[in-house]
């Protein structure tokens, strides 16, 4: 068997419109400006949205090294970080886990400059995507400690026809039927209720299924669960 060894595919957004244009009954060579406009619209509204909170798309998981100052307090997340992974503090090539605690758990630490070795951490979300605030506990002891986080990041913007997808192969066929399905909703309502199963399941929004929950299987972490319970003695709270 002749292949090609190679593993290119790398689709452009003008790639993506046209496949979910097909799927919803309408023939590429007849969009009009108001379509691609509309297109790009549900685009965004798809990949910066919906896809951020149906759990974690790997793809946007990013890792950042965060050098100490003696004294620091807190830190910005890169631009576009939406949420914390997890965390730990590296001393002296060794890493240990911090902990993530609430707003108010934090609130209620008497000395929020006490300086320490940081153990536990709360991320103030209401911050907007150029830079959210994490807040560490203790604060700083030296300014030879890094902390080590994984964030999940926003998707990038589509921006125009000519640009590639963020997004890996995997997800081509998902985004292709979602993008359709908004199409059909907008252009192609006979079609509507078709792509709307295909996509999300016969429950969706309420459930997913479909190819959308097809993407979340494939791209799901594959390690063993683990549980665990936290306990605060101060607060009497798991």
């Amino acid at each position: 068997m002749a292949t090609t060894g190679t593993y290119t595919f790398d689709p452009r957004v003008a790639e993506l419109l046209e496949e979910a244009a097909e799927r919803a009954g309408l023939d590429p060579a007849t969009l009009g400006a108001r379509h691609i406009k509309s297109a790009l619209r549900s685009m965004k509204a798809m990949f910066a949205s919906e896809w951020m909170t149906i759990g974690v798309t790997q793809w946007n998981v990013q890792q950042e090294t965060v050098t100490l100052s003696e004294g620091q307090t807190s830190f910005l997340l890169p631009t576009g970080g939406i949420d914390i992974l997890g965390m730990v503090l590296r001393r002296e090539g060794h890493d240990i886990e911090m902990v993530a605690i609430s707003r108010q758990d934090y609130l209620a630490i008497v000395d929020k400059t006490t300086r320490g070795r940081p153990d536990r951490y709360f991320l103030d979300k209401q911050g907007d995507l150029n830079g959210r605030r994490v807040y560490i506990w203790q604060a700083a002891s030296n300014d030879t400690d890094q902390i080590i986080v994984d964030y999940l990041r926003q998707a990038q913007d589509i921006g125009g026809l000519s640009n590639t997808l963020q997004m890996p192969p995997h997800a081509f066929d998902a985004a292709a039927e979602g993008l359709a399905m908004r199409l059909a909703q907008k252009f192609a309502p006979e079609r509507y209720e078709m792509l709307r199963v295909s996509y999300g399941g016969p429950r969706y929004p309420e459930k997913i299924g479909g190819k959308l929950e097809l993407l979340r299987q494939a791209d799901r972490d594959r390690s063993d669960l683990e549980v665990r319970v936290q306990y605060y003695p101060r607060t009497g709270r798991y």
